[in-house]
Order: C-alpha cells, then sequence, then structure tokens
C-alpha cells in the first residue's frame, strides 16, 4: 500500500514530504516512502555495470534499490521489462559488506580517536571505488600499506582499488 500511494502522488506534488507525518506513518514506513522517492532513484538505469550495482548495495538496503525501480517503473522512467531485470539483478548480487572495523585499525598499533574513523572511511572509499570487490585480506594489506606509507589520506602511488586500474579509470 505504501508504495501504491508513492506511486500515486507525483515525483514534484508540493508537501510530499511532510505526508508521512500528516498520515501519522511509522518511522520505518516514513523511510522506506521517502527512500522509494529519493531523487537518486535516476541512478538506476537498465545498463547499470555490476560494479555500480555493488556500490549502490554497499551503501542501500536491497529492498529500498528493489522499491525505487518499482517506483520508476510505475511513473514511466523506465520499460518494464528493464526494470524487471534490474529487480532480479538486485535481488541477486550479494551485499557487499565492508570487512573492516576499528578494532582492526587498533590491532595493527593505530592509536584511538577520530583518526580512526577517518582512515576507515578513506578505506572504505578506496573499496568502493573498486566496486566492494577487495576481500577482508586485500583491504588489510592496503591498510598495512597506508600505516607504513604514513598516508592518513590514502596511498597516492600504492597500487589501484581492486577492478580499477592505476590511473583511476
Amino acid at each position: 500500500p505504501l508504495l501504491r500511494l508513492a506511486v500515486l502522488v507525483p515525483p514534484e506534488a508540493p508537501r510530499v514530504a511532510a505526508l508521512p507525518d500528516r498520515l501519522r506513518w511509522s518511522r520505518e514506513e516514513a523511510l522506506r516512502f521517502r527512500a522509494a522517492r529519493h531523487p537518486d532513484r535516476q541512478v538506476l538505469v537498465p545498463g547499470l555495470e555490476d560494479v555500480a550495482l555493488r556500490r549502490l548495495l554497499a551503501d542501500h538496503p536491497p529492498e529500498r534499490l528493489l522499491d525505487r525501480a518499482w517506483l520508476r517503473m510505475a511513473w514511466g522512467e523506465l520499460d518494464p521489462a528493464d526494470a524487471a531485470t534490474l529487480r532480479a539483478r538486485i535481488a541477486a548480487l550479494p551485499v557487499p559488506v565492508f570487512p573492516l572495523k576499528g578494532q582492526d585499525l587498533l590491532d595493527l598499533g593505530e592509536p584511538p580517536g577520530a583518526a580512526i574513523g577517518r582512515r576507515l572511511a578513506e578505506l572504505r572509499g578506496w573499496w568502493l571505488d573498486g566496486g566492494a570487490l577487495a576481500d577482508r585480506a586485500a583491504c588489510l594489506a592496503e591498510l598495512r600499506q597506508r600505516i607504513a606509507g604514513g598516508d592518513a589520506a590514502g596511498a597516492a602511488d600504492g597500487p589501484a582499488a581492486p577492478g580499477r586500474s592505476p590511473e583511476g579509470a
């Protein structure tokens, strides 16, 4: 019912953001409604490469991406056959999970503090750039290289993330 209502309310309708509050939806329902209608639903295109789809799955639950694909089809932004293919691909791909935690940095001798979060965010960016393919061992190797090089901003001349060329292409 929630997605059916999302289809009935045009994308550019005024005060659409307030609709979940006015209808007293639960927090989860409001989140689902807003996520399905989010402008970044446009990134779901029929020819989306697996690398890009894995990146999306790393940041968004598959249910949200499925909702967005369904909504785009219902609004006529996606052909029904393309939408079905895209939904099948979303459902078939495993959800990538970044394999490192802050404890991994502490175990390698990094001092506790805000720098741990920054370093993890940078390493996660490297992992995403590679299509979220690097496993724990590859991420730990990259982390060790960055620590050894004293490079908090990333290994500028180091190896490219898995799935990426050294030039970043």
